[in-house]
């Protein structure tokens, strides 16, 4: 359910103090949470009956500018990540600790970080490219793009759709380890463990010339498949062993129709829809299975090694 363009003027100064590392980031939730307020005290939609106007504007663009940040620079996801923390832990709604205000039919506190899920769950989606400000949708991707994607370094300049498919993959990439990141910080108002599955999914359950890799039904290319998975395991391994998280009926026959099967696996995993121990062991041997190619590019080697080290190193 997206919100309405909010007055842009509140949204592009909390990326400005988002982005502005002279800010402690306990100042910065302060400002972000006195931004948010700003724009409820001008007005604006209500995304539900009863729902506090402006508020679900503010939220949805804000967190939609927020990521559009982390995936074009990683240098601000440590930043980021710390300003988040700082924005769960103020009381209420920040300036004014007891305003009523409501968001999706719910009471607005920061300790949840409203709306955050589901903008992050909109931006997990695959690499998004746009040449001249135009999406370039996966369904018009020719095999050149896919092979633009994995590229290991910046193309040589004058090739705008090379270099917008490479900057597209590497969006995606730190897409996935901001999330990863977010994940992994202990108390964490973000559970992205079906975001850490599916990634694991992607990359580790389907044999390397599967043509679910080929036909359109993968997020990317194998390549840049692995290089998201391995972040999962880096940022948030810890978790991801601890977890014994159900998202279908394999494991949980009360498990609701409607809600479809998040959890499920595949053509490598028969097993339960969720985290599970031989699941784990599966990925980590895919990881293994990485290294030891000889024709895999050394690059991507290197980060199937470091996922396997991670890996070890959360089993503890």
């Amino acid at each position: 359910m997206m919100s309405h363009e909010p007055n842009s003027e509140y949204v592009d100064q909390a990326i400005m103090v988002l982005n502005d590392t002279l800010i402690a980031p306990s100042d910065a939730a302060t400002q972000i949470a006195s931004l948010c307020a700003a724009q409820v005290a001008s007005g604006g939609s209500a995304s539900e009956p009863g729902d506090t106007p402006g508020l679900g504007d503010f939220l949805w663009f804000f967190w939609t500018a927020l990521f559009d940040a982390v995936e074009n620079d990683d240098a601000l996801h440590s930043r980021a990540v710390e300003i988040l923390k700082q924005l769960s832990a103020l009381v209420g709604s920040g300036p004014d600790v007891d305003a009523d205000w409501r968001v999706w039919g719910e009471r607005f506190a920061w300790r949840g970080l409203p709306l955050f899920g589901p903008v992050a769950r909109e931006e997990y989606n695959g690499p998004r490219v746009r040449l001249n400000q135009r999406p370039i949708w996966s369904s018009d991707w020719t095999p050149e793009d896919y092979v633009s994607l994995c590229l290991p370094s910046p193309p040589s300049p004058g090739d705008a759709r090379v270099t917008a498919f490479y900057l597209a993959a590497r969006r995606w990439v730190r897409y996935n380890a901001f999330c990863a990141l977010l994940t992994g910080w202990p108390n964490s108002s973000f559970n992205g463990l079906n975001f850490a599955l599916w990634a694991m999914r992607d990359a580790l359950e389907y044999a390397p010339n599967s043509v679910y890799f080929t036909s359109n039904q993968s997020l990317a290319p194998r390549v840049l498949a692995i290089e998201c998975a391995a972040a999962w395991v880096l940022h948030a391994g810890e978790r991801m062993w601890a977890s014994r998280e159900i998202m279908g009926p394999n494991g949980n026959p009360d498990w609701p129709d409607n809600m479809g099967v998040p959890g499920k696996g595949g053509d490598l995993w028969t097993g339960v829809d969720g985290y599970d121990p031989a699941r784990w062991q599966l990925w980590k041997k895919g990881f293994e299975d990485v290294v030891a190619d000889g024709g895999t590019v050394e690059r991507v080697r290197r980060i199937a090694k470091a996922a396997v080290e991670a890996m070890t190193l959360a089993e503890g």
